[in-house]
């Protein structure tokens, strides 16, 4: 009788083992194709990770590239912009030293003109010191190697250089409107 209890165990057992396995090996097969999945998604981000640098690091050169362009586009504007300024205070000048005066339309359409710098003027300033602080928190980006952050840091600045060339032109044309007035008189 030991035999037959020994082979009921031995039947109950595998019995067992056949049912629990089921449901085991049904979910094991599921995970493996989650796995297999995941898996392949991460080895694709893997290969996009090493292809990225490389490309993100040439588009962000010719996004430093552009920035320095403005940076110097800026700079002679704002030279263009002091040239300008000198030429209108010395025609000002002459005009007091050979008429005594200038003509009431002149001084207002000057006075109008000087409003509309000083607008422009608060303008160039509100934006003056963004950029360095753009740059600034644009190290952390670059320690970290977080080259989305560094493409956004580029584009705010190039965004911001942009409004002030817009803005900068806009100023060299009244003083070169201003300086017509002179030319006229």
């Amino acid at each position: 009788m030991k035999k037959i209890v020994s082979r009921t165990a031995i039947t109950f057992i595998v019995a067992l083992m056949i049912t629990c396995s089921i449901p085991f090996s049904a979910y094991a097969e599921n995970n493996q194709g989650k796995n297999k999945e995941t898996n392949s998604q991460r080895v694709q981000q893997n290969i996009e990770k090493r292809q990225t640098p490389n490309e993100v690091k040439a588009l962000l050169q010719e996004k430093k590239d552009a920035m320095i362009a403005n940076k110097q586009k800026l700079a002679s504007l704002r030279e263009q912009n002091k040239t300008l300024h000198n030429s209108i205070n010395q025609s000002l000048k002459k005009a007091k030293a050979n008429n005594g005066s200038v003509d009431q339309a002149t001084l207002d359409a000057i006075d109008n003109y000087k409003k509309q710098l000083i607008e422009l003027r608060n303008q160039v300033s509100a934006t003056k010191d963004s950029i360095k602080a753009i740059m600034t928190k644009n190290k952390e980006s670059v320690r970290a190697k977080d080259y989305t952050g560094i493409q956004a840091a580029f584009d705010k600045i190039y965004s911001i250089q942009n409004q002030r060339i817009a803005t900068l032109t806009q100023m060299n044309e009244i003083l070169n409107k201003m300086a017509s007035l002179f030319n006229k008189a």
